[in-house]
């Protein structure tokens, strides 16, 4: 019993005071209580969880039912002993979330336990290559993409994933939520957090250096020791109330493939499958945007070449201006580059910055008009549209995927760049036209606000499409 020798107040999942219960007898002289009739051979059974421990019981039954419905259900190994005395039933709880529990071993088991005794296991996907392929997940599961988007798409060896929001009392733990979402995905597609090659991040105005710590951290030891490309944008996302969005793209593991990770004169890149995913960086110096762009596209050049890549295939340059927009497509026209290029504005690019510029680079690239076209993929340029609904911008995406022989049933990541966050919802009604109805199933997606370098176009959409044919095809495609 909680008492001198067993402090009540300890708030363990496992107290000294639990082992006491039923076997010994808190008093000196019999208690009023005796008056009631009661199993003379247990009276210590008349005792039953106070209401400061009944509450905490409680709380943990309503949280851990909370984390069931979300599928986080990666408990710690503490167990609280409820006993119900004359019953002989002492059910047991795995009542503690795996917050203070971060081991290597637990971020790469996939099987989840649950309090009520049983785990879910999050489904492995083979190796074998596909064009696209969806992604579920616990708290994703097979359907859910008839109405929404895709939580990920797996498509020639990569996973591209939705972008993943949480919101909680701070923001290490946001992070870590956001974390733990882009795990599962990842682990959905047969790949683990390791295997990530790039995350683009949207945060608050002047917070981009406090949302990538927290993500950092929040992140296991292995993928710490070798990061992906990660760049963050001060940027608004979807919604007003959330702090950042994480959307993330990981090589999904076929034993042949390697990953590796390269730096040059001040570029950072990671490699695998005949690509290069290029974080996002700023010129070194003060210059202008047409400076600036010159210099980023040569270190990031020389770095694709470093890697075996042989021309960046799309880029996404936030800009400090729009205006600068054309400033940067001069720079790529001097620069002799063309890939598939998305221009939007944005903060926090430093002090007396112009641009920050993010690319993927890949073997056997070509140029089509709007999109840069490998042996698995079409980058499409971003396309503009001045409805709110993005339909245009998707008929324009349309066009452009069909100089590819592809249609927009193949594509299977897209981001979205809003004028305008109050009509997000708007947007959410074109994408449910175009992908869920007419051309399911539909890609994973980010959603961001941010002006495009159209001053009247409402919606900027990026898009990637996956490519059916063989690499020895590439030479049908006409430039």
């Amino acid at each position: 019993m909680a008492g001198e020798a067993h402090p009540f107040e300890t708030t363990d999942f496992n107290p000294a005071w639990a082992t006491t219960m039923c076997t010994s007898r808190p008093w000196l002289r019999p208690p009023p209580l005796t008056a009631i009739s009661y199993d003379t051979s247990k009276p210590e059974a008349l005792f039953k969880l106070d209401l400061f421990h009944l509450l905490r019981w409680v709380w943990v039954l309503y949280a851990d039912l909370m984390l069931l419905l979300k599928g986080y259900m990666a408990l710690a190994s503490h167990t609280l002993q409820i006993g119900y005395c004359g019953f002989g039933l002492k059910p047991k709880f795995h009542a503690e979330v795996a917050l203070a529990k971060r081991n290597l071993k637990e971020w790469r088991d996939p099987c989840l336990p649950t309090a009520c005794g049983f785990a879910v296991c999050l489904a492995r996907v083979g190796a074998a290559d596909v064009a696209k392929q969806v992604v579920n997940t616990p708290w994703w599961p097979a359907g859910s993409e008839k109405t929404l988007e895709s939580v990920g798409i797996i498509s020639h060896g990569f996973v591209y994933m939705t972008a993943m929001m949480e919101v909680n009392e701070t923001l290490q733990k946001t992070a870590l939520q956001e974390i733990w979402d882009v795990r599962d995905i990842a682990r959905g597609a047969g790949a683990e957090l390791v295997d990530l090659v790039d995350c683009f991040v949207n945060a608050p105005a002047g917070m981009a250096a406090e949302v990538k710590k927290a993500l950092i951290s929040a992140m296991p030891p292995d993928l710490q020791a070798s990061l992906p490309a990660f760049t963050v944008v001060e940027m608004p996302g979807e919604y007003q109330f959330v702090y950042n969005s994480i959307m993330c793209t990981a090589l999904v593991p076929d034993g042949k493939s390697v990953r590796k990770t390269w730096r040059h004169r001040g570029a950072y890149g990671v490699s695998a499958r005949g690509m290069v995913f290029i974080e996002g960086s700023v010129a070194n110096g003060t210059q202008d945007a047409f400076e600036e762009t010159r210099e980023l596209v040569t270190r990031f050049e020389e770095l694709s070449a470093l890697a075996a890549a042989a021309a960046l295939a799309e880029c996404s340059a936030f800009v400090a201006h729009a205006a600068d927009a054309a400033a940067v497509r001069r720079a790529l026209e001097a620069s002799g580059s063309s890939p598939a290029m998305t221009i939007v504005q944005a903060t926090g690019l430093g002090v007396n910055k112009s641009v920050l510029l993010r690319c993927t680079a890949a073997e056997r690239a070509q140029t089509i008009p709007g999109a840069t076209v490998t042996d698995r993929f079409v980058f499409a340029s971003a396309q503009l549209g001045q409805n709110t609904t993005g339909l245009d911008a998707l008929a324009s995406l349309e066009e452009v995927l069909a100089g590819a022989n592809v249609t927009l049933k193949d594509v299977i990541n897209c981001a979205f760049f809003v004028k305008d966050q109050q009509k997000m919802m708007d947007l959410f009604g074109g994408f449910f036209k175009v992908f869920n109805q007419d051309n399911p199933p539909p890609p994973s997606r980010g959603e961001y606000q941010a002006q495009s370098e159209c001053p009247s176009c409402q919606v900027a959409a990026k898009c990637i499409a996956a490519r059916p044919v063989k690499s020895s095809e590439m030479a049908r495609i006409v430039v």
